[in-house]
Formats: structure tokens, C-alpha cells, sequence
């Protein structure tokens, strides 16, 4: 029997992932300071990650699960999601590293050995304790750590490719599935499981709440990163997929007006979360970034589940092919965003002065503003590039890998698509 192919879901998580690039990217410019109606939605941006926890939840349960039990060895699973993680990470990470070692050459405040604390609330309060200056232990610690996929793991500080951590969680969680998923849907009182999920993934912020430890490091770096404790929300996911299959087999039908009120039931959540996590107690961050907004995100779910299918063949595979590139757009967009804005600034400079003097060039540089104007480009040539790299490198080092084990290839988007290519089956 073939499976339902969520399209809209395609299309959710491209969103989610070009919302974590406005997050990441615009606050750059001087000119997001005088954007006082967009800043509290921009600022939530956070969101995507929780979003994109529960979604991959939600999906793994649709592949993989039948009949309360896995389709296919744990061994066999592990493996497939090994191979649509690490080309990823590893082509990012180097891509990364290799930027940050060309840029020290003329720039010597750009270093290898310089990450950033995890606490995203020091970029509010006290950026200047954002930087932290690793040891050589600490960057050979560290190189190791992202060379596992373990990077996530550490609570300090993130290195090379920060949004990268989100693939190491998913590395965790996918180890986790093949024995809590089954257990998940054969539990007989699903809803109270999923509340239950919903207050576990909450109870770390509201640890932190309680003890004041709004800028104390290991805290903050364990609510914000630790896969252990992000791991309810993936589980949320996996919960919400089994309710959904239950009320579909029991012909519940999620009308449109249902949708029309979720839809509007989502917008209200995420304006009075925006609004709260910039202008209210400082109390209300850590609670919306773990566990307030998985709500939102399981609704969001229900909402682009459905049965929606475009009639041209265009929207189709374009969105299959945003969709297949979302991980890859997460991965990628805060190194090219790098590369981009030196390459504006070197353009907006004396050529000559930096064929002549490196460090009189890159101190002009550094005193040139990004404009606005040219953030459509950015955005453009990230997708693109995203696509690119997702359908030359990544989807092509995927198969080979595969091949090594005599499975099957995937079958990129825009070649061919069929029923069973795993088109918005798996993020």
C-alpha cells in the first residue's frame, strides 16, 4: 500500500528553515534596528528548531513504523539516517573551517580557536561574553566532537558551524527511535503521553526559572543544546503522528474549518510568544525556546498534513526539492552568510589598497555597514547553492554510502518522482 505523500510538509519545513536564516542573518544589519514591527517575529526565530524536532518525529513515525513496530532492522535505519546527516555536516563543517582559516590570514581577530557560548541570552544582555577563546586541548576536544556528530553535546560554547548542532541532536534522536518509537504508539492513552512530553520538554526551563540561572553557562548550555533534554520534542512528534493516523483510521476528517481555526489559534500563540520573548520578563525565553511553543508546532503539523496535493507539475517537484534542501539550507546559510557579507564589504572598498595593504584593507572593511538592499541576494543565492549542494554533494555521497550496503539510491527530485522516492518522508 502506498503511503500518503505530505506535500505541505515540504513546504513547512523549507519555511522553517528560511526562518532560521532570518534569525540567524538579519539582526546583522544596522538597519533591522528600526524594524520595531518585525523584530519581536524575527527574534522567535528560534522556533524552527523546535518545529523542525517535532516534524522530524512526526515523519520518521509515517516511514518507518507499521503495525506498532519498525519496518526494517534498527541496524538498516541507523544506517540511512547516518547517511542523510553526515555528508551534510561534514561538507559544512569544512566548508566552515576552511573559510574561518582563510580569513585569518589577513584578519587576525578571525581564529579557528574562537567559538561562542551557548547562551543565546548573552546576545540580549552581554554580548561582549559571547566569544570564548578555546585552548588547544579545546579545539582539538572539540574538532573530535564534530567529527562524531557529538558536538551537541558539549554545553560550553559551539565551534565551527554553530546551527550544526541540531544535526547532532538528530543523530541522537534517531538512535533513540527504533526502541521508544514502537513504545510510543502502542501506548494506550496517547494524549496524556503527549501532555506528558510537553511538560518534560518544558521542565528544564522551568529549572532554570525557578534557580535564576538565566546566565550561568552550563545551565543555559544544557536547556539550549543538550540532546537528552530536546529529545521530548522529537517524541512530541513522533505521539502527534500516531493521533493522527488513529483519527484518520477512524474516519475523523480534519475539515477546513478545523484548519481555518488552528490556523488562527497559531497566529494569536506565535504574535503574544513574539511579543513576550522581546518585551516581557526575562523568564519567558528559555520557557518559549523549551517546550511553551511545541504546542504551536504540533498545530502547524495537523494544518500542513493534509491532503493537499499542487496540480502543476513545477510546484511540485520545486517543492520537493526546497523541502529535500531544508536540512542542507540549515546547515549552510550562516557560513555563506559569512562569505557574502565579506565579499560585500570587500566591494565597497579600495581594490587597490588591498592588493597593497592587507591590514589597511581589512580595517576598511570592518568599518563598512551591510546594506539591507542586497538581503534578497543573500537569501536567493543560499537556496540555490542549498539545492545545488544538496542534489551534486550531498544526495550523490548519500547513494554511495548506501551502495556500500546494497541499498538503494534516492532518486533526486527534480530527475524523477515517484511514488515510493521518499519525497516529504523523511526531513
Amino acid at each position: 500500500m502506498e503511503r500518503q505523500k505530505f506535500f505541505g510538509l515540504e513546504w513547512y519545513r523549507f519555511g522553517l528553515a528560511m526562518y532560521l536564516l532570518v534569525y540567524h542573518t538579519l539582526p546583522f544589519y544596522p538597519a533591522y534596528a528600526d524594524m520595531p514591527l518585525i523584530r519581536p517575529f524575527v527574534e522567535l526565530g528560534f522556533f524552527s528548531t523546535t518545529a523542525f524536532f517535532a516534524l522530524s518525529g512526526f515523519l520518521l513515525t509515517h516511514v518507518y513504523l507499521a503495525n506498532d513496530r519498525m519496518r526494517e532492522p534498527s541496524r538498516s535505519f541507523l544506517y540511512k539516517r547516518f547517511a542523510n546527516l553526515y555528508p551534510i555536516h561534514i561538507f559544512t563543517m569544512v566548508f566552515a573551517i576552511s573559510l574561518v582559516a582563510v580569513t585569518s590570514l589577513v584578519d587576525s581577530n578571525t581564529s579557528l580557536a574562537t567559538a561562542y557560548r551557548v547562551n543565546d541570552l548573552l546576545e540580549r544582555f552581554d554580548p561582549e561574553r559571547l566569544e570564548y577563546p578555546m585552548s588547544t586541548v579545546e579545539v582539538w576536544v572539540n574538532g573530535f566532537l564534530n567529527i562524531t556528530l557529538l558536538q551537541a553535546w558539549n554545553p560550553l560554547f559551539v565551534t565551527y558551524n554553530g546551527p550544526a548542532w541540531s544535526i547532532s541532536a538528530l543523530m541522537f534522536f534517531y538512535l533513540t527511535f527504533p526502541v521508544l518509537g514502537p513504545m510510543l504508539v502502542k501506548a494506550k492513552y496517547k494524549w496524556l503521553v503527549l501532555l506528558g512530553l510537553i511538560m518534560l520538554a518544558a521542565a528544564p526551563a522551568l529549572y532554570v526559572i525557578a534557580t535564576s540561572s538565566y546566565f550561568k553557562d552550563i545551565p543555559m548550555g544544557l536547556l539550549h543544546r543538550m540532546p537528552p533534554l530536546q529529545l521530548p520534542t522529537f517524541l512530541a512528534g513522533v505521539v502527534a503522528y500516531s493521533l493522527f493516523k488513529q483519527y484518520r483510521q477512524n474516519g475523523v476528517v480534519f475539515g477546513p474549518g478545523l484548519k481555518v481555526g488552528l490556523i488562527v489559534l497559531i497566529a494569536l500563540a506565535i504574535a503574544a510568544s513574539a511579543y513576550l520573548n522581546l518585551y516581557g520578563g526575562i523568564f519567558w525565553f528559555p520557557l518559549l525556546r523549551n517546550g511553551a511553543l511545541l504546542p504551536v508546532a504540533l498545530m502547524l503539523l495537523i494544518v500542513c498534513s493534509g491532503q493537499w496535493r499542487p496540480k502543476s507539475q513545477f510546484w511540485l517537484r520545486l517543492g520537493e526539492r526546497l523541502g529535500a534542501a531544508s536540512l542542507s539550507i540549515f546547515a549552510l546559510h550562516l557560513p555563506l552568510f559569512i562569505l557574502f557579507r565579506r565579499f560585500e564589504m570587500l566591494t565597497a572598498i579600495d581594490f587597490q589598497l588591498c592588493l597593497t595593504d592587507a591590514s589597511a584593507c581589512v580595517a576598511a572593511a570592518k568599518d563598512y555597514e551591510i546594506k539591507l538592499i542586497y538581503y534578497p541576494v543573500l537569501v536567493g543565492l543560499t537556496v540555490w547553492l542549498s539545492v545545488l549542494f544538496q542534489e551534486r554533494i550531498v544526495t550523490p555521497t548519500k547513494n554511495w554510502l548506501l551502495s556500500r550496503r546494497g541499498q538503494k539510491p534516492v532518486v533526486i527530485a527534480a530527475q524523477h518522482s515517484s511514488p515510493r522516492d521518499g519525497r516529504c518522508t523523511h526531513p
